[in-house]
């Protein structure tokens, strides 16, 4: 009965070993992942969050054109107030068009 108790006491020991040793050991490194494999149709929905991105990780030269639109927007979301359109933003787009 000594024997056995022993032999479950190490048997507990490596297991306990094995896992703080493997822990983490199989997260996906950025470098692991093939160009493409990420889209966003294998993206469970809501599994991107503000809170999950790093700092600055979105940028605008990284949305490509036409990548947001109306029906992606949430409600009340871009609102003048938020946009801060200036007289002279508005003289300058006005210009644009001109040419």
């Amino acid at each position: 009965m000594t024997h056995l108790m022993i032999a479950v006491g190490l048997y507990l020991l490596l297991l306990a070993l094995v896992i703080v040793f493997n822990h983490g050991a199989h997260k996906i490194q950025a470098g692991g992942i093939v160009a493409g494999a990420v889209t966003t149709d294998k993206v469970v929905a809501d599994a991107v969050t503000a809170d999950k991105l790093a700092a600055n990780s979105v940028q605008t030269r990284n949305i490509t054109a036409l990548a947001v639109t109306t029906d992606k927007l949430a409600a009340s979301s871009v609102t003048a107030a938020k946009l801060n359109v200036t007289e002279d933003m508005t003289v300058a787009l006005l210009n644009a068009h001109l040419r």
